[in-house]
């Protein structure tokens, strides 16, 4: 019999990065993605074997966009979830932030089909996933909290 307390742990990295006007970059997945085709999300992917949370993110945002990241960031979000696909696994998203860029990069993508920057006024008519929806609404509780009680999105409550 299977162990009913044993469950797979995926732990996903992401970044909030910025441009010099304060919008956010967003990457739209490809449409053969597993999940969220087509959707905008916030630059990372998953830790690898022996990786520590930041040596991920680095390594996936280089990887996703060619943006070296080289300062120390703080976690500003955190989400878990069981996945509705996989029962027995359990997600833990880690999101880090604020990268301000101190000029304009280009964006290399990989994994991608488009990349955007974006204000949040403009990331609510996106389609994003449901992440990056989360990981916005969390930097912006003060506006999220508001909203709550008369029952908006929580993308329309960071605008």
């Amino acid at each position: 019999m299977k162990d009913k307390y044993i469950l797979k742990t995926v732990i996903k990295v992401r970044a909030l990065i910025q441009d010099q006007q304060g919008k956010y970059l967003l990457l739209k997945r490809n449409g053969t993605a597993k999940r969220n085709g087509y959707k905008w999300e916030l630059p990372g992917g998953k830790l690898e074997k022996n990786e520590s949370f930041q040596e991920a993110l680095y390594r996936e945002v280089l990887e996703e966009t060619g943006i070296k990241i080289d300062t120390d960031l703080d976690i500003i979000s955190l989400d878990n979830k069981v996945l509705p696909e996989a029962k027995d696994v359990i997600s833990l998203d880690i999101v880090y932030g604020i990268v301000r860029l101190k000029e304009d990069l280009e964006v290399i993508l990989e994994d991608h089909i488009e990349f955007g920057w974006f204000s949040l006024e403009e990331i609510r008519k996106l389609s994003v996933t449901p992440q990056t929806e989360y990981t916005l609404a969390e930097v912006n509780a003060p506006k999220l909290r508001d909203c709550l009680m008369v029952g908006r999105s929580a993308l329309d409550a960071v605008v």
